[in-house]
């Protein structure tokens, strides 16, 4: 009875309103929450997927407990963490992605586009160049990529990202889908999980689309590394920006405000939005609105240093998009000076495998312009007209 009043208050019978509702089944202990949001709300493509301002959002409903007592919620615990295992190890044996060895790998051609990588942003750390110039290089770590699904240009060609967005595409590109940080599979639906079962992969995180050549493709199941690029290279960095909700134009546009003396709660407004005259708003008028959460792409930042053992790329760039902890998708570059210089000395393609490398690879892979710490200091004459510069700037602060 208990179940079925649940139910009924989950389908929303006893709750009908775009507001909190808050209602008590006869059988229940405890208050069971709903939250409705109207159905007829469609989300524009690339704003976060949340109701507008004058409606509430969506929580978690707050289910009754178990009764479980903690020494049997742990005890169900392994036995779920046991049977995944022995599931993972099965599949293993029965759908290896590599128990036959990578797929035939492609000729290096004009026009070749590879896959990408996963990267999430982790800091910002000081460097020094060997001549004693001080830069920023941000972290990024590859987090257990691997090749989800690779899809052919002819079923590549079928999906609506071709059809409807780039039928230039048709029939010449295909699809790499690269996944990153693992999950616990019960929270996945049986329609994603899937696809990860498909090919032996286990469950990610996200998965991230990459536009490849043929000559370029990748079996799934492999493996993707920072060393996918070299020291020196010029990459493209993809993410979303800080979502910072609805914002007025003083924040969003970095309006002035007006004046304070001689008016009345106008400190923060627009404005004048069109002229006296004209009915119309004009074209791009900056106005207050949604700001952030947008794909923005950072064109030619270059690779300073690789971490080969925790899978950390060194880049010169402070102002990759996103938060902290954000997902940034590394390409390579597509400016054309950057293409013309990767014909001449083309990456590993399609991907760089470790049992390529005769020798044993390095831990870190410092660019020769970068200064290590197991170098000799650096020392400047006493009469380099850049300290003296700096000596008198300091004088000058004291006085």
């Amino acid at each position: 009875m208990a179940s079925t009043c649940r139910s009924l208050c989950s389908a929303g019978v006893l709750a009908k309103c775009f507001s909190i509702s808050q209602t008590r089944c006869i059988l229940d202990t405890k208050p069971f929450v709903r939250v409705l949001v109207p159905t007829h709300y469609q989300q524009q493509r690339g704003v976060r997927k949340r109701p507008p301002e004058p409606f509430a959002r969506k929580r978690r409903a707050r289910i009754q407990d178990s009764g479980l007592s903690p020494a049997n919620e742990s005890f169900l615990q392994e036995v779920i963490a046991n049977e995944a295992m022995s599931k993972v190890e099965e599949l293993a044996k029965m759908n290896c992605p590599l128990k036959d060895g990578p797929w035939a790998r492609g000729e290096w051609r004009k026009g070749t586009k590879r896959t990408g990588v996963v990267g999430v942003k982790i800091g910002c750390v000081p460097h020094w160049t060997t001549k004693g110039k001080k830069m920023y290089l941000t972290m990024l770590q590859v987090l257990d990529n691997h090749v989800v699904e690779y899809l052919t240009p002819d079923e590549f060609a079928q999906t609506r990202f071709v059809q409807e967005f780039h039928p230039k595409m048709k029939g010449k590109l295909g699809a790499v889908f690269v996944g990153s940080m693992g999950i616990d599979p019960r929270r996945l639906s049986p329609l994603e999980l899937s696809l990860f079962e498909k090919h032996g992969v286990p469950p990610k995180r996200k998965v991230f689309k990459f536009v490849v050549t043929p000559n370029a493709a990748i079996r799934p199941g492999t493996p993707l590394f920072a060393s996918h690029f070299r020291v020196g290279d010029y990459v493209d960095l993809q993410a979303k920006t800080i979502d910072y909700g609805f914002q007025g134009v003083i924040k969003k546009h970095g309006f002035k405000g007006g004046r304070g003396h001689g008016t009345t709660r106008w400190f923060r407004r627009v404005g004048s939005i069109a002229p006296g005259r004209r009915d119309v708003i004009p074209k791009g008028q900056k106005m207050p609105g949604y700001m952030g959460n947008k794909w923005r792409t950072l064109k030619g930042t270059r690779i300073y240093k690789i971490d080969t053992k925790y899978n950390v790329i060194y880049v010169k760039a402070s102002t990759i998009p996103g938060p902290l902890h954000a997902y940034v998708r590394i390409m390579d570059s597509k400016l054309p000076n950057r293409v013309r210089e990767r014909e001449l000395d083309p990456p590993p393609i399609p991907t760089f495998y470790p049992q390529d490398s005769p020798e044993p690879i390095p831990e870190e892979i410092y660019h020769p312009d970068l200064f290590r710490f197991d170098m000799e200091s650096i020392l400047f004459p006493p009469d380099d007209p850049a300290l003296e510069k700096k000596k008198k700037s300091k004088t000058a602060q004291k006085k």
